[in-house]
């Protein structure tokens, strides 16, 4: 037999010797035990969990229970954990089983006693009492005189068990016994006895109807288990749980509060209900000066408040809170380290008297707590709880976490407004950056453009030799110092974020031709052999930024042909993967250059970042071409990554998605390409245009252009001198400068768009910019320009607008 002690214990509550040979068990009808006196653990030995544990086998538990069943008592031998044979007797009462165990002699077995239920019960650890119909007590065992602290002496027949009782329970008992008088029978009940201190014992009593086989006939019999502890801890739970609901209910509500006052007025509501007996005084601590002003005052009516604050002066409900030294440095730094949970407390001795005195007279305040809103070493706020007399403690427990979850929220409103300010403060200086860039854009490439259209008119002027080597090394310069501002102005709208991807149809075979071709010139003289290689399953004809595939490409081509002075450069395009719609290139431009340096390698796509400084001066560049590429690749979605031993050279590949494109579209494509290469000169002899712009050499280009076109241009300064010369002539088309005195490009096509006179009013306007950021884009199109043209002028480029908005619009 196997016997474990696991839950059962009670029986240890016994003090004192027990008199007697016999133990006394109570067993649940499921067998368990649920009370045992101490002589069963030396009569038995180690107590089991179970009753059926005590017996050898199943079928002697088996036998005991059946003649509890069926004539309310039984008894049989069993063996004890030392081998010793002990004697096990029963009684069936109400909806347990009384368990007697002695030694076993012949006497005994051969003169059976009848239990006595006083005799088993007398030393018995929980409160037993016989009691008549009408209440009056026939019997208490010793533990009812000790726990309801009635004397020994005092004569039992004068005590009612109704009188012990509460009202409530008065009432619950005496319907019970009336209904076991009736023979009914009920599961036990909690009642609550009354000490003779005025305290309450709360019981769980188990009462039975007495027969004559257990007692007296016609009385009641209760065995009531003292369940204070349970209660106790059933309180306690339920404290705790309501204090779990509620923080849970105010970590839902912190997280939804968006500023210190909401945070501190929430904080507020909820212990408000918490701290009967105190006043509330809480601080707010200023983030910026770090000052401790008062949010608000609970627990003390407004009127007393006024009254109060006139007495006591500057010591209390001030803006600066002073009441002592102590509290006015709580908050502090050093304060907070000394008192690490959070708390400190001032007695009414720490007090001034003075101020202690008027305290006490006027608002019955004894004591002072006070607790910190801290969140790593940062001090948000703090709260005086001013105790009153007969106050309770406070209920740290609940108060503390409350607090907690303040500090974290309003730490994170500190962190959000800070984050806030430098967001505002970037995005500030993002925008004057990209307004500077602009301008100076704009600065640079007038004159710039100015350069390069003039440079192209002399070089259609037959020059001589030594004139035109002259001019193509200015216009080499030129464009190469245009290449240089192109640069900076892309990396500053990729910055910004200002760079959107536009998808069009790209010719692979043509783009990598195009290519060699534009770097073949730059090649030959060094002897570098320029290759080109496109993988047999690579589609033709994709879907893309063309724009920024061949801005990629350009670069890293530029850069191979430039740090190459012997060998090859090869362009190379292969399929990683395509499935029905898309495809996955891998683009390659490999040279036998002079390599990149194994440390410098992670370096080379940050932004002015070169291998050495000597590739600046041997070479020129300033090192934002690569940080373009990267960022560019970036934006499509794609990754780029360098393989390259210093000596040997380099490989630079790239990864990209792509639309296929369905070969009717590309048939479309060509047509529309075809009939723009063969479409006849354009007659423009009837046309009128005319140009807003202040810049005179600008002017000047145009008028050279427009000449070979056939064309009448007319000029206006400014945006004022346009409008006089709109309701004076008729023009076909307005070629607009933004950015002018007095009126700029922008302000006058808000003007002729409200034009009373329709015709006037539609006259398509092509805006021109030396500025290539996407916002001036925006602005022209918000104001109800119709075309949008880069400085300098691409003459192709403006021909065909001409066409579209001259000779197309015409035939629509």
């Amino acid at each position: 037999m196997k016997n474990q002690q696991k839950n059962v214990s009670p029986g240890q509550r016994v003090n004192g010797t027990p008199h007697t040979q016999i133990g006394l068990l109570i067993e649940t009808w499921q067998g368990e035990i649920v009370e045992y006196t101490p002589q069963v653990r030396q009569l038995f030995g180690e107590i089991p969990e179970k009753v059926d544990l005590f017996f050898a086998t199943p079928a002697d538990y088996e036998h005991f229970s059946n003649q509890l069943e069926d004539n309310g008592q039984a008894k049989q031998l069993i063996r004890s954990t030392e081998n010793k044979i002990l004697l096990i007797q029963g009684i069936r009462y109400n909806d347990l089983n009384l368990l007697s165990i002695e030694p076993f002699t012949p006497k005994s077995q051969t003169t059976p006693q009848k239990p006595s239920i006083i005799d088993l019960l007398e030393d018995f650890p929980e409160i037993y009492m016989q009691y008549t119909a009408e209440g009056k007590l026939v019997h208490l065992n010793k533990m009812g005189y000790k726990k309801l602290a009635v004397s020994p002496n005092y004569p039992i027949q004068q005590l009612n068990v109704f009188d012990l009782l509460t009202d409530k329970s008065k009432q619950k008992l005496h319907c019970r016994l009336k209904a076991m008088a009736r023979g009914q029978e009920f599961c036990p009940v909690e009642l609550e006895f009354i000490h003779q201190n005025g305290g309450i014992i709360p019981v769980l009593a188990h009462s039975h109807l007495l027969s004559e086989v257990i007692g007296e006939k016609g009385n009641f019999l209760s065995i009531l288990f003292d369940i204070s502890y349970q209660k106790k801890s059933e309180r306690r739970v339920g404290a705790i749980r309501e204090k779990i609901t509620v923080l849970a209910r105010t970590a839902m509500h912190f997280i939804r509060l968006n500023n210190t006052d909401e945070v501190f007025n929430y904080l507020e509501s909820m212990l408000k209900p918490h701290l009967p007996g105190y006043i509330a005084v809480y601080l707010k601590v200023d983030q910026k000066d770090k000052s401790y002003n008062i949010h608000a005052i609970t627990g003390i009516p407004d009127r007393v408040i006024d009254n109060v604050s006139e007495e006591l002066g500057e010591n209390l409900f001030q803006k600066k809170f002073d009441l002592t030294r102590d509290i006015q440095n709580f908050l502090s730094h050093s304060r907070v380290q000394k008192h690490k949970d959070g708390w400190s407390s001032i007695t009414r001795q720490n007090l001034p008297e003075e101020l202690a005195s008027k305290l006490e007279q006027k608002l019955s305040i004894t004591d002072v707590y006070s607790a910190g809103i801290v969140q790593q070493g940062s001090i948000y706020g703090g709260i005086h709880f001013l105790k009153q007399e007969s106050a309770a403690p406070l209920e740290r427990e609940l108060i503390e976490p409350l607090l907690h979850q303040a500090s974290i929220i309003l730490q994170q409103l500190a962190l959000n407004e800070h984050l806030r300010i430098a967001k505002q403060q970037a995005e500030q200086a993002m925008q004057e950056k990209a307004e500077f860039m602009s301008i100076m854009g704009h600065e640079i490439r007038t004159p710039l453009t100015s350069v390069i259209g003039l440079t192209d008119l002399l070089l259609d002027q037959k020059p001589s030799k030594s004139q035109l080597k002259n001019l193509h090394t200015l216009k080499f310069s030129a464009e190469n110092l245009l290449f240089l501002i192109n640069d900076l102005l892309d990396f500053n709208k990729i910055e910004a974020g200002k760079i959107k991807l536009e998808k069009t149809i790209i010719d692979l075979p043509g783009l990598v031709e195009d290519l060699t071709g534009a770097f073949g010139p730059s090649a030959k003289p060094k002897e570098v052999e320029l290759l080109s290689e496109i993988g047999e399953d690579v589609p033709r004809w994709i879907k893309g930024d063309k724009t920024r595939l061949t801005q990629v490409l350009n670069n890293l081509t530029s850069n191979a042909v430039k740090f190459t002075e012997q060998g090859s450069v090869q362009i190379s395009i292969t399929t990683e993967k395509q499935t029905e719609h898309y495809v996955h290139l891998n683009f390659s431009v490999k040279d036998t250059g002079i390599g990149i340096p194994e440390n410098k390698i992670r370096e080379i796509f940050k932004l002015y970042t070169q291998a050495d400084v000597s590739t600046q001066r041997n070479y020129g560049g300033t090192g934002l071409g690569l940080s373009i590429c990267k960022r560019l690749v970036d934006l499509m979605g794609g990754n780029i990554a360098v393989k390259s031993k210093e000596g040997e050279g380099s490989d630079f590949q790239f990864t990209l998605r792509f639309e296929k494109v369905p070969p009717e579209l590309v048939m479309q494509d060509k047509r529309k390409k075809r009939q723009a290469d063969t479409a006849e000169a354009v007659d423009f002899s009837d046309k009128r245009v005319l140009m807003v712009e202040d810049n005179d050499i600008n002017y000047y280009l145009t008028t050279q252009l427009f000449k070979k076109w056939n064309l009448t241009i007319d000029r206006a300064e400014n945006g004022l001198v346009a409008l006089k010369k709109i309701s004076r002539n008729t023009y076909d088309l307005i070629l607009m400068d933004i950015q002018m005195p007095e009126m700029d490009g922008l302000e006058a096509t808000l003007h002729i768009r409200k034009l009373s006179d329709e015709k006037i009013q539609k006259i398509p306007i092509i805006a021109l910019s030396a500025a290539t950021m996407d916002e001036t884009r925006r602005k022209a199109q918000s104001v109800g320009m119709n075309d949008f043209m880069t400085k300098p002028i691409n003459p192709a480029e403006l021909y065909a607008k001409l066409v579209r908005f001259l000779v197309t619009t015409r035939n629509d």
